[in-house]
């Protein structure tokens, strides 16, 4: 069998392949396991509340009164930076002391809930603010160009 019909059977292979049933099934799977671990999670103690705090105070600052200011926006990536580069150690300290906070270890060596309740919404937001900072320097780009053209008009009259 020569190359070229091996490629054209493989074609033939990823053209018949069902993604549309693949990708609803995956997302069957998904919702099932997000369930799972909502379920599982006990939401009603104080430093879960505390956290979901933490979360909606930093967006509310992010798309708030921060969303115009550069210094503010650049604060503000830095510190997240700062506390997703912070999860490990909070997850060991979680781990060591979960019973004085909580009812259950959520603290595993692996850091998964960690990442999904700590980190990935930091993350989120960092993506967030980075674009809102791209957006304020495309901004002073165009301000400047448009001061420069200006200047550059008044110079030739």
């Amino acid at each position: 069998m020569d190359s070229g019909s091996s490629s054209a059977s493989a074609g033939a292979v990823a053209a018949s392949f069902d993604w549309l049933g693949f990708l609803g099934n995956q997302y069957a799977v998904f919702r099932t396991d997000a369930r799972a671990f909502y379920d599982a999670v006990h939401w009603d103690q104080p430093w879960l509340q505390a956290l979901l705090a933490l979360h909606v105070l930093l967006w509310v600052l992010a798309l708030g009164p921060l969303r115009r200011s550069e210094t503010g926006l650049s604060i503000l990536f830095a510190g997240l930076c700062l506390l997703i580069l912070a999860a490990p150690c909070l997850n060991l300290l979680g781990d060591r002391y979960w019973p004085h906070f909580s009812s259950t270890n959520y603290f595993q060596t692996n850091g998964h809930f960690i990442t999904l309740v700590y980190s990935l919404p930091l993350m989120i937001l960092l993506v967030v603010v980075l674009i809102l900072l791209v957006a304020q320097v495309a901004q002073m780009l165009i301000r400047a160009k448009r001061q420069e053209l200006r200047w550059q008009a008044k110079k030739r009259r």
